[in-house]
Formats: C-alpha cells, sequence, structure tokens
C-alpha cells in the first residue's frame, strides 16, 4: 500500500494503519519519553543535588554522560545491528536498561556504579533507536518510507521533550526514586511493544568475515570522511559553523544552569524550563526556515541566525532574570533550526553520496563533542568572570562569525571543474573535483539559461558510480558552482 498523491495526514495515517510500523512508533514513544525521564535524572543527581557544590563541574559530567555515549557508539552501532537479531535488539535492551537505571537511584552515592550505570543505560539507548531506524523499511513500503521516518522520529523527538518537561519538576517534588520507577516503567513498555512486532527484522544478508574487522573499517571510514571533509570547503564552512554555535551554546547553558541553581536557588525543573523553551523554538524554526529559503539565500539565512543569537545575549547581560534566561533560550534554539536545516542541506549538496554517510558521522560527533568541551572550558570562566561578562562576550563571539560565515561561505561556494583542450565555444567538461578528489564526467546534456539578471553556461554531467550533478557558471567566466545533485 501506498500513499502517492495523498496529503500529510492522510499519508501519516496510513502507514500508522501498518500495524507493526504502529508497534515501533509505540516502541520510540516509549523508549523516548523514558529518556527524557532519565536525562533529568542525570542533571538532577550532578547537577542540582545539595551535596554537589559546583553546578559548572556537574553540568560537565552531565553532558559527557549524555553525550560522549552518542558521540563514540553510534559510528560503530552499525556493525553490530547488522550482526545480531534486531528484534532481540529491540526486546532484551530496553530491559538491561530498566536494571542498569536503578543503579543512577539516590545519585549522591557511590559515584562509579553511578556514572558507569548511566553510561551503559545511554550507549545502549544508541543501539536501540540505530535498530529502530534500520528496521523502517522493513515494516513498511517503499514509497511511505520518508513520511514513516518523519512520524517516527518527530514523535520520538516530542516525548523525549515531553519526559524532561515532566521529569524535572516531579524530581523537585518527590526526588529521584519516583522518576526512575517511572523511567523503567516506560522502558518496560518499550519491550512489551517490540515483541508484538510480528515482521522479520533480519538483515537480508548478515556481513561476512570477523567482527573485529568490520570495527577496523569503521574507523578507516571515519578518518577517510575527515579527510573528505577538509577538501570540500563548501561541507566544511557550514558543519564548523554548527559545532561554533553549539560550542557557544552550550557554554550559555553551563551559565544558564548556574544562574538557576546559585543565583535563584531553583531545582531540576528550570532545567526542564530551559530544554521546553530551547524546544518551542527549535520547532518554530523547522517550521519557519522552509519560508525564509525562499526569501533569502541560504547564507544569508545562515549568518541572520549568528545575530538572532547574539544580540539577545548582549540585551540581556547587564541585568539576567529568569525569564530573560528562558527568551534567550527560546531564540537560540530558533536560530539553531535556521542554521542547522540550511546547514545539512549544504552539506549534502556538496558531499557525493558515497562519501555522505561518513561525512555526516564526523559531523555528528564535532557538534556533540563540542558541547562537552563547551562545558569543560565553562568551569574556569564561570569561576573568575562575572556572569554578565560572561554572557555579553558569548554574544559577541556570535555576531563576530557573521562575517567569518558570510565570507567563506561566498569563498567555499565553487568547484573545480576541468575540460578537453578545444576552442571556448566547444570546451567540454572531462572532469570535476569533488571532496578532494578528482573524477571523470560524461556530458548528458548542456544548455544556458538566466538567473537573477546573469546568464550562465549550465552542463548536466554523469559520474562513473551513476550520480548525476548539474553545474553552472557564467558566460562571462568566473567560478563554477554546483547547482545540484540529482537523485534519479
Amino acid at each position: 500500500m501506498t500513499t502517492e498523491g495523498g496529503g500529510t495526514l492522510a499519508r501519516a495515517r496510513v502507514v500508522l494503519s501498518l500495524r507493526d510500523f504502529r508497534q515501533l512508533v509505540f516502541v520510540r514513544l516509549c523508549t523516548q519519553f523514558g529518556d527524557g525521564l532519565f536525562q533529568a535524572v542525570i542533571l538532577g543527581s550532578v547537577v542540582f543535588s545539595p551535596t554537589k557544590h559546583s553546578t559548572s563541574v556537574g553540568v560537565a559530567k552531565a553532558l559527557a554522560i549524555l553525550v560522549v555515549p552518542y558521540s563514540l557508539v553510534g559510528p560503530f552501532a552499525g556493525v553490530f545491528i547488522d550482526r545480531w537479531p534486531r528484534k532481540l535488539i529491540l526486546v532484551v535492551t530496553p530491559l538491561v536498561r530498566a536494571g542498569l537505571a536503578f543503579l543512577a537511584i539516590g545519585g549522591t552515592g557511590p559515584a562509579v556504579p553511578f556514572y558507569a550505570g548511566a553510561l551503559l543505560v545511554l550507549s545502549a539507548n544508541r543501539f536501540l533507536l540505530t535498530t529502530a531506524t534500520a528496521v523502517v523499511p522493513k515494516l513498511v513500503p517503499a514509497d511511505d518510507l520518508l513520511m514513516a521516518n518523519s512520524v517516527s522520529t518527530t514523535s520520538g523527538t516530542l516525548m523525549r521533550f515531553l519526559g524532561v518537561a515532566v521529569g524535572g519538576p516531579l524530581i523537585d517534588a518527590f526526588g529521584n526514586g519516583p522518576v526512575i520507577v517511572a523511567t523503567a516503567v516506560a522502558w518496560g513498555l518499550t519491550s512489551m511493544f517490540a515483541m508484538r512486532i510480528g515482521s522479520d527484522l533480519s538483515p537480508e544478508l548478515a556481513p561476512a568475515g570477523p567482527l573485529s574487522e568490520h570495527v577496523a573499517r569503521v574507523a578507516r571510514e571515519l578518518r577517510d570522511g575527515a579527510g573528505r571533509l577538509l577538501h570540500t570547503p563548501r561541507a566544511l564552512a557550514p558543519i564548523t559553523s554548527v559545532t561554533w554555535n553549539q560550542f557557544l551554546n552550550g557554554i550559555i547553558f553551563v551559565v544558564s544552569l548556574v544562574v538557576f541553581r546559585e543565583r535563584f536557588h531553583k531545582g531540576v525543573g528550570s532545567y526542564s524550563s530551559l530544554v521546553v523553551a530551547g524546544g518551542i523554538g527549535v520547532m518554530l524554526g523547522l517550521a519557519t526556515v522552509n519560508l525564509l529559503e525562499g526569501r533569502f539565500t541560504r547564507r544569508t539565512v545562515m549568518s541572520a541566525s549568528f545575530v538572532i543569537s547574539g544580540v539577545p545575549l548582549i540585551t540581556v547581560a547587564g541585568a539576567i532574570n529568569r525569564y530573560d534566561i528562558l527568551i534567550v533560550s527560546f531564540l537560540l534554539g530558533l536560530a539553531y533550526s535556521w542554521l542547522k536545516i540550511p546547514a545539512d542541506t549544504a552539506t549534502q549538496e556538496a558531499i557525493p553520496d558515497r562519501y555522505r554517510g561518513r561525512v555526516f558521522s564526523i559531523y555528528d560527533i564535532a557538534q556533540n563533542m563540542s558541547g562537552v568541551v563547551a562545558a569543560l572550558i565553562a568551569i574556569p570562566l564561570v569561576s573568575n568572570r562575572t556572569i554578565g561578562g560572561l554572557v555579553a562576550g558569548v554574544g559577541v563571539l556570535f555576531l563576530l562569525w557573521t562575517p567569518v560565515i558570510l565570507r567563506w561561505l561566498r569563498r567555499s561556494a565553487t568547484m573545480g571543474v576541468r575540460f578537453y583542450a578545444g576552442s571556448r565555444a566547444d570546451e567540454t567538461p572531462r572532469s570535476v573535483m569533488l571532496a578532494g578528489e578528482e573524477t571523470p564526467v560524461e556530458v548528458e546534456r548542456s544548455w544556458r539559461e538566466e538567473r537573477a539578471g546573469a546568464r550562465l553556461r549550465c552542463f548536466r554531467l554523469a559520474l562513473p558510480d551513476g550520480t548525476r550533478i548539474e553545474v553552472s557558471r557564467a558566460e562571462d567566466g568566473g567560478p563554477w558552482r554546483l547547482d545540484r545533485e540529482l537523485t534519479s
């Protein structure tokens, strides 16, 4: 059954009518609601516990627990998922996580069991979510994959936000214990829904060779992805900008929690408020970014996001109150979406499909780890600088990046195209430079067109791996630009 030609709601209803996919969505909803609750427990235990005296150190520990498993385990998860029974992963992992979560009860106890348990819980979560994504094609027709992925991922993300929003006030009112129990119940339900999936989720062809070879291959591919990224300025510029944005956001996150705990004497519920405010901003940004890209250049939208982040920080730096923090959190979330979506699109367009997975793995690690690095750097800054001065300084750093990203994106929006020898009128592309690699091409089509008052010469080129791209430049010369990579 397909949904071609239907509206968005109609297509969503159709994919949800598929019984096994519906069970998978319930798996997502339950596990990510539990994730949100557990995230609140981690923050409550290492940041807002009365026995913890350094908020900034606590935030650094919390971010390390929350982020490092995702960053380091993630690229290697697929190696195991392609070998282990996928339904067994979906059924057993939530039960293991529920048992380990009880190590986090009363996080003021022995540090080693608490941190070890939390790291194992979150590392196992990466396997669970990656498996849930990997099995979607087994449960829905190919024409419905985009809608199925959208429904599954978006609903799960919303439930995680809800878990954080609910967990913080509950911890303030009742402590960690009841919230840990609720988390374990949510993960128990995850296992129950996974058991109800009747479809065969096994990979069609298990990978050959020993596991160690595949782990080593992933490590080599990550290194190769980093090399390709460094040779592709059109991707390096947006990825660096997102990483810098997340680094600065990480410092503001630490400062916000310090202010809530030490100045306003608030509990972990304040963290929930920050997440909700930022989440609303992210959602609004996701809903409006396409409207902006229809009216402004991608370069303008991305650079404007840094202005929208920096100006409010400088504005509130003189006299910070709790409402200022929530408004700033909302605006930072809004600006993040306006940066991230164009950045992802630019990276996808700049990197050939055969390298894209490896580059996005590096992108994911850089973006996530920047928050941990920011928290570590924030520890001495919070101790030795005034909060207002630190907030204003971060705002200035946001604004200073605006001309950098504008210039970098403008200069990197070109590509190398080599031609066969001949007259200028008869020149035909013979190769292109993509991701630092010269690749031979065949011309499928050439034409001229006018854009924004400029007359352009355009080519559609076929690469040896089947990829097809369209390139253009002004008729009177100048740099070549990669317009698009065709999907079919």
